[in-house]
């Protein structure tokens, strides 16, 4: 099974499944996101915070 079509099969199960599961899994997705940003701005943050004391 070729990724593409692995993508078209997750997706149509995605609509044939209920809105609450959809939901579910779109709250999810924006919390990892939320997280990942938050890591990568806080990193960010920490490395010029290391700079300015270093410089």
């Amino acid at each position: 099974m070729n990724l593409k079509r692995l993508g078209t099969h997750v997706v149509s199960r995605l609509k044939a499944s209920h809105a609450k599961v959809n939901k579910t899994l779109l709250s999810f997705f924006n919390s990892v996101v939320t997280c990942m940003a938050l890591r990568e701005t806080g990193e960010r943050h920490h490395d010029d915070m290391l700079y300015s004391h270093f410089k």
